[in-house]
């Protein structure tokens, strides 16, 4: 029996298509095992969000490589979509195949295998729509969407996914229903989920199916990945605060300086992302809003990044995911004038990671005494006899072993905060 090792690097939709691949391979009768055991064929499904993103996949292609003499290496993804001359040049690559690409993906493992094509629909069929079936994390992942529509001038992703075009509404019901038998936690996951209703001709769009799913008892509790602050409608708003949406937005802000904004071809001010904060946090109480915020942005000046951090103060954040701007070949940003230089971009980046940290605990700090339904990430306990468990407003709760049981949901109180980390007790 063929070994398959699969390995993701980039976003939650990479995940959830590499899920699909390894559900259809599973199925198919062939053995799926972790990355790091030996294995006949090495799959590493690549991303290419920024230039740092794709030389950590032609590290692992190459990490892959050296592994096991004989063993093929095969790379798919987004890398592979525009990369794919340059992956193929790698010593040791056997195939590369595109991010639209999976079922062929699937039909040449079949083939090396000595077994005919997919018999089965391919995970294309849905836009790899997360397998159905349990999934291997403890909170499952649904892609309800994929491709992007704008164009931002730092971002590759139009043309390694193409355009936004979503899952058919039924489909993506039908779906949750089936992962709610196994899951108590769905991630609806996309390249740009607030763009979901592309493609569809019945007017369907996120608020819409979000407050379908809250209604559906057979569906568990959902979770959106990470959205763009102009995709937050009143409508989506109250669905968090209805209860059947997780406590947590992922804002993808990028900057809070408006020229800069303007530069990345963002359609917001900074006070309209604020205003988008303080909406959630008057809507719903302990909603954890968090961001990405991109330091060092070709022409950002140094009154650009105190505005930004300045902006960033007063903005009641939950956390933050900073990362130096990188250049990504083939996008408008890499060729703009003004590059800000490596050390410069690394010092603003680590003064906003400063200020995420504070930010952090100060939140962290806020949810002691108070109790949330978590959900146990730990398949077995650490030395100590504990778990981690993770909460509706996307925080990690270390709580005793032996209570909750692996991907099963339970009720903790939070008791303090150690460095960062979080401790709890079950009710």
């Amino acid at each position: 029996m063929i070994r398959v090792a699969i390995t993701t690097l980039g976003c939650k939709a990479n995940w959830s298509d590499s899920e699909g691949v390894a559900r259809a391979l599973s199925q198919a009768g062939l053995s799926v095992v972790g990355f790091d055991s030996e294995a006949d064929l090495y799959i590493i499904n690549t991303c290419t969000v920024t230039g740092l993103a794709a030389a950590q996949s032609r590290q692992m292609v190459r990490r892959a490589v050296r592994r096991v003499s004989g063993a093929k290496v095969v790379a798919m993804g987004c890398l592979g979509e525009t990369g794919r001359d340059e992956l193929a040049r790698i010593a040791g690559v056997d195939e590369v195949f595109g991010a639209d690409e999976r079922g062929s993906l699937i039909d040449y493992v079949l083939a090396l295998a000595g077994r005919g094509a997919a018999s089965s629909p391919d995970p294309d069929s849905a836009l790899a729509c997360a397998a159905l079936g349990p999934q291997s994390r403890a909170r499952a992942f649904l892609k309800i969407q994929d491709g992007c529509d704008r164009s931002c001038s730092y971002c590759i992703i139009t043309k390694a996914r193409g355009a936004s075009r979503s899952v058919p509404i039924d489909e993506v019901v039908r779906r949750a229903r089936e992962l709610g038998r196994h899951h108590r936690e769905i991630v609806l996951t996309g390249i740009d989920i607030g763009q979901y209703g592309s493609g569809l001709e019945d007017g369907a769009n996120l608020e819409g199916l979000l407050e379908l799913l809250a209604q559906d008892e057979s569906v568990p509790r959902l979770r959106l990945s990470s959205l763009d602050p102009t995709g937050l409608t009143a409508g989506i708003v109250s669905a968090i605060a209805g209860g059947g949406v997780c406590r947590h937005v992922h804002l993808s802000l990028q900057s809070a300086s408006d020229p800069v904004l303007r530069a990345m071809r963002r359609r917001y001010t900074s006070r309209e992302a604020l205003r988008t904060v303080e909406r959630l946090l008057e809507a719903v109480p302990g909603i954890a809003v968090t961001a990405d915020i991109i330091a060092g942005f070709p022409g950002e000046a140094a009154g650009d990044h105190e505005s930004t951090v300045e902006m960033l103060e007063s903005m009641p954040l939950a956390g933050m995911h900073v990362f130096p701007y990188s250049a990504m070949a083939g996008t408008a940003a890499a060729g703009m004038p003004g590059q800000v230089p490596h050390g410069e971009k690394r010092r603003r980046a680590a003064q906003i990671r400063r200020l995420a940290q504070k930010k952090r605990l100060t939140f962290l700090n806020g949810l002691i005494g108070s109790s949330m339904d978590v959900i146990v990430t730990s398949e077995e306990p650490d030395d100590a006899g504990v778990v981690e468990a993770f909460s509706d407003n996307a925080v990690v709760v270390r709580l005793g072993a032996g209570i909750v049981g692996y991907a099963e949901m339970g009720r903790a109180r939070v008791t303090g905060t150690v460095g960062g980390a979080v401790s709890g007790e079950w009710e």
